[in-house]
């Protein structure tokens, strides 16, 4: 015989049971949504390098224009500043981050430039120095402008302007190069540049 105070205790017991049962279900249900969530975001990584002013920011398929001008930057100071003892270094470091369509052709004319005789008995090396850098979001392009001089053995040559124009896309976190061009002057063809002179030549 069960007394009334057991019968409903027994139920109280059940009903609790229920109960925790159904939350651990919820906890259960909100953990794997937390995780499922946190495999599918992918963050942004803030950097604030020593000696710069306004912080790079890059995420898995982008980046902020400090971020995309500064690495235009480092590319054109690698790219033309070149030696022959430095040539093949360079040409290897430009493998991380070039696309393999680029890289071939950049790659064989840096190699061929260094190995004629000219660059080698009158050359000997060039030097890059940046004056301004222009970034254009709509078609991911960094112009590098600045003046290019050919050193040789009996000293520095004349400067001349030169533009490196190049398209950076950001895949998986890392800067890659889909397009490489250079050309004498300081203005770059940036899309606006590209439609006054397009327009200019239909006028003549």
């Amino acid at each position: 015989m069960k007394l009334p105070w057991q019968k409903t205790t027994w139920e109280n017991s059940i009903r609790a049971n229920v109960a925790l049962a159904f939350s651990n279900a919820v906890l259960a249900l909100i953990a794997i949504i937390a995780v499922i969530h946190s495999f599918s975001v992918k963050s942004d990584v803030v950097l604030t390098p020593p000696r710069v002013d306004e912080e790079m920011r890059i995420g898995f398929d982008s980046a902020n224009e400090a971020y995309v001008k500064s690495f235009g930057l480092y590319a054109a100071q690698l790219i033309s500043n070149i030696t022959a003892a430095n040539a093949n270094f360079v040409v290897e470091a430009m493998s991380s981050f070039m696309d393999s369509s680029v890289y071939a052709e950049t790659r064989k004319t840096i190699l061929s430039t260094v190995d004629t005789r000219l660059f080698k008995e009158a050359a000997g090396a060039t030097k890059y120095e940046p004056t301004n850098i222009v970034y254009e979001p709509s078609t991911r392009k960094v112009f590098v402008i600045g003046n290019m001089t050919t050193l040789s053995s009996i000293g520095p040559g004349s400067a001349t302007s030169m533009v490196y124009e190049m398209e950076i896309r950001i895949v998986e976190r890392r800067p890659v190069i889909y397009s490489l061009t250079s050309y004498p002057g300081s203005v770059p063809h940036t899309q606006e540049w590209l439609k006054d002179h397009k327009v200019q030549e239909e006028n003549q």
